[in-house]
C-alpha cells in the first residue's frame, strides 16, 4: 500500500523462525530473549537512521522461536533487512552483551519487588492463564546462569 503523506509504496515483511527449543525452559527463552535484544542493542545507530528513513524492524522471542519484522518504504526495506540479517549471523559482542543482562536483571527485580498490586494481580493472571509463560520469579532463578558464550 502506499503512505499518506510522499505516496510512496510501503511493506511490512515479518519472518517467524520456527525453534520450539528456545521456549522448552526458563534459561532457554531467556537466552533467546537476551541474544534478540543484544543483536538490537548492536543495531541501535544504524536503526536510528533507518528510523528516520521511514524504515523498522524488530526482532523478538516467541513460543515457537523468533519473529523478525521489517516495515517500511519498498525501495529501501532490503538495505534494512540484509544490515539486520547480517547481524544475526555475527557473534555478540560483549559489551553489548553486559549492557543487556544488567538491564534485565534489574528490570527483573523490579517486576518482582517493586510492582503495584493491580499490576502484581494481572501478572499472576497472566502466569495462570497462559500455557507456554515462564514466571518472573522463574526467570530471576536462571538468569545467573547466562554466559556470553551461550548466547
Amino acid at each position: 500500500r502506499k503512505d499518506d503523506r510522499f505516496l510512496q509504496p510501503k511493506t511490512l515483511v515479518a519472518f517467524n523462525v520456527h525453534c520450539p527449543r528456545t521456549f522448552q525452559d526458563a534459561l532457554r527463552h531467556l537466552l533467546t530473549t537476551i541474544w534478540c535484544s543484544c543483536i538490537e542493542e548492536e543495531l541501535n545507530e544504524f536503526a536510528y537512521d533507518a528510523s528516520q528513513a521511514g524504515l523498522a524492524y524488530s526482532l523478538d522471542s516467541s513460543v515457537t522461536g523468533m519473529s523478525l519484522m521489517v516495515a517500511g518504504f519498498s525501495d529501501k526495506l532490503p538495505v534494512l533487512l540484509e544490515a539486520v540479517v547480517s547481524r544475526m549471523g555475527k557473534a555478540v559482542s560483549s559489551s553489548s552483551f553486559d549492557i543487556v543482562l544488567d538491564r534485565y536483571q534489574r528490570h527483573l527485580r523490579n517486576v518482582a519487588l517493586k510492582q503495584r498490586p493491580c499490576d502484581l494481580a494481572l501478572r499472576k493472571s497472566t502466569e495462570l492463564t497462559r500455557q507456554n509463560h515462564f514466571s518472573t520469579e522463574e526467570m530471576l532463578a536462571v538468569i545467573d546462569q547466562v554466559r556470553l558464550e551461550d548466547v
